[in-house]
């Protein structure tokens, strides 16, 4: 039986999600390999009056290693947070928070250990997060990715997600040439469908 958000909920045959517990699941996150790998980004190109992008490949390959122990003793930006549990193992991380003013879940970190994608994770922990969602009231989930992730953007509109905006200038230093590319997802009565070809136009491990 639910019961707000401490509910634990099976969503794929072997993964289960729970929410986070603190300190207690920092060492088993932290050992989760979080990163990714990828020879193609979305090379975004800008005319006077439209954006436009496309899939261009990259040597070296683009490698992220997205350190979930720096992640989590970061100042957070999250106020619920859930981790997906198979086979005793922690093998996936969501949070996200509520903006109340525009009715958004924001979803601030989802990742899945590289063993565990396209296994059904990170669709059990998006599961939750739209389950929250539509608790606080959101009519949509919001979240920000870059253009040089490609294997999440695929993964994020196999999930749903559309790309509604970008920012060229976002980022500094090291990414000042990323861009920042927002996706959202509509949240309607219940589980809300898949994008039929995340990769044919768009491009977060997810991020």
């Amino acid at each position: 039986m639910r019961e707000g958000l401490g509910w634990l909920a099976t969503y794929a045959a072997v993964v289960q999600v729970r929410p986070v517990r603190l300190p207690q699941d920092v060492a088993a996150l932290s050992a989760m390999d979080a990163s990714f790998t990828t020879n193609v980004i979305l090379e975004v190109t800008a005319a006077a009056d439209r954006f436009g992008w496309a899939q261009v490949p990259v040597h070296p390959a683009i490698f992220k290693p997205n350190d979930l122990a720096q992640i989590l003793a970061a100042q957070r930006e999250w106020s619920h947070a859930w981790v997906a549990v198979a086979e005793e193992d922690l093998v996936g991380f969501a949070a996200s928070w509520y903006s109340s003013w525009n009715r958004r879940e924001v979803l601030t970190h989802l990742y899945v250990d590289r063993s565990w994608r396209r296994r059904g994770a990170a669709r059990a922990l998006l599961q939750v997060v739209q389950d929250a969602a539509r608790q606080h009231g959101a009519r949509q989930v919001w979240l920000e990715t870059q253009n040089v992730n490609l294997p999440a953007v695929r993964a994020y509109r196999a999930l749903g997600f559309e790309v509604v905006g970008l920012d060229r200038t976002l980022y500094d230093a090291a990414v000042a040439h990323e861009v920042a590319l927002f996706m959202a997802k509509p949240l309607h009565g219940g589980d809300d469908g898949n994008s039929n070809d995340p990769g044919d136009a768009h491009r977060s491990s997810y991020r």
